[in-house]
């Protein structure tokens, strides 16, 4: 399929070339606190109820609820993270802290601010009840329960949870394998500040593009290689074909365009896609192209840094997405707020924003320099605003992209 000569919308080259795409089905168990970033093979039920004993809430003393109110001899400790060893008689206490395993025979415990110590022995004044004081058995997860879906992206926070509950192996699939190529004739890789400087003064550009995009790669990606190449069709056919026997799918950044220097158009025309599509319906990014060689994606991204992210975030995420099996994203940084401004989407649009609140609502304010060439329109913005085609008035809520913390201006 070759769609050319056109501007083809996003959701209808994301439409064709999706079904294209081979997806990672390799699946292997790795320990918990490796899979942090992965994506779960399959849902994760508990192997078994947890806790799997009574556990102390409160630091104080382990008792048998029947007995009291009474006297109690202390005649162990159990701090956490050791396992009860003794067995408590009639009229016997354990000093336990909080997270601590009961030992048997006992079933509640006497907070320490509740007992009377007289040496070696307590006296509790009040009826307790049995499990007073105590996690419950499976009181945390029942044996079974479903505790993370298939196409789950499991962060640090999934790790503790799972973790302290004894689960320390998950099923996940590899991670995608993505390559990046920058091209330009006019890219340096920096070393020396003064020797860049003056490159960059006489013409150069520092290489940027292509390591904002290794950025915005998500946890479930491992970047095969990042090339970079000049303006040269057998070098950077070369680079594409090397990264792409060993990646899953290729970013090219730089390259792309309108004009008659389109070295995407040449290396993807050269190599038989199955779908092509050479430009969408976008701005900043309209050069952004897709093709697909065998069951790989290669997506063609502006050398603009703007350009090249509002491509990332339209075309390559959902692509990644995809091809990784993912069904729950890993976070990102995105509020909502509401536009300051009519504005006249005639396509996709992205827009650079100030944001401000205004009482308890967030707004953004599309700033002046929106030109795709313009970078230091970056540093003067708080987030990027993610708008549909269509015309889209002030006050209609948008989808923004923070890049800078933003304070809260209605707090202290």
């Amino acid at each position: 399929m070759k769609v050319l000569g056109r501007l083809t919308p996003v959701w209808e080259a994301l439409g064709a070339v999706l079904p294209l795409v081979k997806t990672v089905d390799d699946c292997e168990e790795v320990p918990t606190w490796k899979a942090v970033g992965a994506v779960l093979c399959e849902d994760l039920e508990a192997p078994w109820d947890f806790p799997p004993r009574l556990r102390a809430a409160y630091d104080g003393y382990a008792v048998d609820s029947a007995s009291t109110p009474g006297t109690f001899r202390v005649v162990a400790r159990v701090p956490v993270g050791t396992f009860p060893e003794v067995t408590l008689g009639k009229g016997e206490a354990a000093y336990v802290t909080t997270g601590a395993y009961l030992p048997d025979g006992s079933d509640a415990v006497v907070p320490q601010e509740a007992v009377e110590v007289r040496g070696d022995t307590i006296v509790v004044k009040e009826k307790y009840t049995p499990g007073k004081n105590a996690d419950q058995i499976g009181e945390y997860v029942r044996s079974g329960e479903r505790l993370l879906g298939a196409g789950t992206v499991i962060t640090e926070l999934d790790a503790a949870a799972l973790l302290d509950v004894a689960i320390t192996k998950v099923k996940v699939r590899r991670r995608l394998r993505v390559g990046v190529v920058s091209t330009g004739s006019e890219l340096i890789v920096p070393g020396d500040p003064h020797e860049a400087a003056r490159e960059v003064l006489r013409g150069k550009v520092v290489e940027t593009t292509g390591t904002v995009i290794r950025s915005l790669l998500p946890p479930y990606v491992s970047l095969t290689g990042h090339a970079v190449v000049p303006d040269d069709y057998v070098e950077l056919g070369s680079a594409v074909d090397r990264l792409l026997e060993s990646s899953d799918a290729l970013m090219l950044v730089g390259g792309t365009g309108p004009s008659e220097v389109d070295l995407f158009h040449e290396v993807a025309a050269g190599r038989g896609p199955r779908a092509y599509f050479r430009g969408l319906l976008m701005r900043p990014g309209r050069p952004t192209s897709l093709a697909v060689v065998g069951d790989k994606p290669i997506v063609g991204l502006s050398g603009h840094p703007v350009s090249a992210i509002h491509g990332y975030f339209r075309v390559v995420e959902p692509l990644l997405e995809r091809m990784a099996g993912v069904a729950r994203p890993p976070p990102r940084p995105f509020v909502h707020a509401r536009l300051g401004s009519d504005v006249d989407a005639q396509m996709d649009l992205m827009l650079r924003v100030a944001l401000r609140w205004e009482g308890d609502e967030l707004w953004a304010f599309p700033i002046k320099k929106q030109q795709s060439t313009v970078t230091t329109s970056l540093l003067m913005s708080d987030g990027l605003a993610f708008l549909e085609r269509g015309l889209t008035a002030r006050g209609t809520p948008v989808r923004t992209l923070l890049v800078r913390g933003l304070r809260d201006s209605r707090r202290p």
